[in-house]
């Protein structure tokens, strides 16, 4: 087995860490302190020397206060534009947004039959354009019952007729009198 070397004493690892110690000197004193010398160039030693800055034109750390008010009117000109186009944009598309010519949905009364269900009943006579959870959301909602109710046969529901294909097909139905409950 081989032996870790030893370093000797080392503030680390005996927990004895110390710090430099710390220079107590007033600040009047550090400011008027000597400049440092420059050393004289050795052999072979080049020195890069600056050129002298043109004097930069120095710009000022604030706004003034009239600059500032500008700044202000700018943004809240902006701001008013933004708002306005957007208002306009919405009654615009209120004003040309066209009208549903689809006749509104008929409401059928309905006995459940055996396997039924508000998803099968939402699939046949709900909107086809409408995604079938909101179908059957719109037939629970309808029937005052939650989205997961089961229907059980014999029950009467009120069916929201938006299919135009069972639409026309009830309203042929009820027109000749022979309209019979499903």
């Amino acid at each position: 087995m081989v032996q870790p070397m030893d370093l000797g004493p080392c503030a680390f690892w005996t927990g004895r860490l110390q710090t430099a110690p710390q220079r107590v000197e007033p600040r009047e004193r550090a400011k008027t302190a000597a400049p440092p010398r420059q050393r004289a160039a050795r052999m072979n030693e080049t020195k890069t020397v600056a050129l002298p800055r043109p004097a930069a034109r120095r710009r000022a750390a604030y706004f003034t206060s009239a600059r500032l008010r500008q700044i202000n009117a700018v943004l809240g000109l902006a701001i008013l534009l933004f708002a306005v186009g957007v208002a306009g944009r919405q009654i615009w598309r209120g004003v040309v947004a066209p009208v549903s010519t689809a006749p509104a949905a008929i409401f059928a009364p309905m006995t459940v039959q055996p396997g039924e269900s508000l998803w099968s009943l939402a699939q046949r006579y709900g909107d086809p354009n409408a995604y079938i959870l909101d179908r059957v959301d719109v037939l629970a909602r309808t029937n005052r019952l939650p989205k997961d109710a089961v229907l059980i046969p014999g029950q009467q529901v009120v069916v929201p007729v938006a299919n135009p294909a069972e639409r026309s097909r009830l309203q042929r139905e009820v027109a000749s009198g022979a309209f019979v409950q499903q």
